[in-house]
């Protein structure tokens, strides 16, 4: 669970798009940690910027050669087929910033994560239908003919049979997603 919250965490610092460094940090200048940080959120090499100008106004310009070489060693952390995976099964972005091999790693990963969102959201949908036709069903008789009643039994089937089809997809993917 702890990783779960990690990975969210991540994810909606790399999603929030502010880029702010407080004074504290723009001082201290650590810019390999702040490097670092920014690789492992998969953040691109033009994110400097953002901190150049969040830092300005104290004062400070980042260490951009520091800031790359932190940036490199975080993204071995981000590239990998198992946050690829993390990332594409909530739907986040992805801005290509893993290098060759790498890359394709974590674009395993990723798009197998994709695919989970997916299947995820295809289930959500097949099972809210379900519901909506189930409590269609549970009206009183005389409110449906007897061809609507048949009708609705009859797609309740469909969709039956497609949230098992869904369901072993999910599994079949879930599975994979842990084996990476």
């Amino acid at each position: 669970m702890k990783a779960r919250t990690g990975v969210a965490a991540m994810l909606l610092l790399a999603a929030s798009g502010c880029a702010s460094l407080s004074e504290k940090d723009c001082r201290a200048g650590d810019w390999y940690a702040i490097g670092l940080r920014d690789g492992a959120a998969g953040r691109t090499e033009d994110y400097v910027a953002e901190h150049s100008a969040a830092c300005q106004e104290y004062g400070v310009a980042p260490d951009r050669d520091r800031w790359i070489e932190g940036r490199e060693r975080g993204l071995d952390r981000f590239c990998t087929a198992r946050n690829g995976y993390r990332i594409g099964e909530v739907g986040g972005r992805y801005d290509g910033v893993c290098f060759a091999g790498a890359e394709l790693e974590f674009r395993r990963g990723y798009d197998l994560g994709l695919r989970m969102n997916e299947v995820r959201g295809r289930l959500d949908r097949v099972e809210n239908d379900i519901r909506v036709i189930e409590g269609q069903l549970a009206r009183p008789s005389q409110e449906l003919s007897d061809a609507e009643r048949e009708r609705l039994q009859w797609r309740l089937r469909e969709l039956e049979q497609e949230r098992g089809y869904v369901r072993r997809e999910h599994d079949e993917i879930e599975w994979r997603g842990r084996s990476l």
